[in-house]
């Protein structure tokens, strides 16, 4: 199966399902020599469905690496940020935030340079998660003010492009803002 399909499973919380299709992909596309973003994104999503599924860091944290050098060897700089994003997400699951923000930095700061609205929106969003989990880790008020700030700039990407695939997680983490933190 395609990595497209291998990401609608993952949005349903298939990961199981996700885990086996990336697993058996990856092992066709690398024996059979096939193109780099394909192989990278296939890594991609057997990171997330294992980090979500098990919580296997390490094995994550290998797969993400190779997906990120697989886009650049192939020269696919608009596609990097998809990478580097995931990388940055896992970074942030596990604490290590500032590798996380500058995974993102770098994955925003392409995005930009390829006017990417699509990709601006899920960077921005990213960044909102990122600046949500540094506001836990030290009280500091301006982290929640710059989460509202990703999370207004992603609205307004939305808006602009009809991207509604992540509607349900930008209006979880309007909630979340909107709570106020003991």
């Amino acid at each position: 199966p395609s990595a497209r399909y291998c990401e609608f499973l993952l949005n349903r919380g298939r990961y199981e399902e996700v885990i086996r299709h990336a697993r058996a992909a990856l092992i066709w596309e690398e024996k059979n020599d096939r193109h780099l973003l394909s192989i990278a994104r296939h890594r991609m999503c057997l990171g997330r469905a294992l980090l979500l599924h098990t919580g296997d860091s390490e094995e994550v944290r290998d797969l993400l690496k190779r997906a990120v050098k697989d886009l650049d060897d192939a020269r696919l700089r608009e596609d990097v940020p998809w990478g580097l994003a995931e990388r940055a997400a896992f970074y942030r699951e596990i604490g290590r935030l500032d590798e996380a923000k500058d995974d993102l930095t770098k994955a925003l700061n392409i995005a930009n340079e390829c006017g990417c609205k699509i990709l601006q929106a899920d960077c921005h969003l990213e960044f909102c998660r990122l600046h949500l989990a540094f506001s836990l880790v030290g009280s500091a008020p301006e982290h929640r003010t710059e989460a509202c700030k990703h999370l207004e700039e992603t609205m307004k990407l939305i808006e602009s492009t009809g991207y509604r695939m992540r509607q349900r997680e930008m209006e979880r983490l309007e909630q979340e803002l909107k709570t106020p933190r003991c």
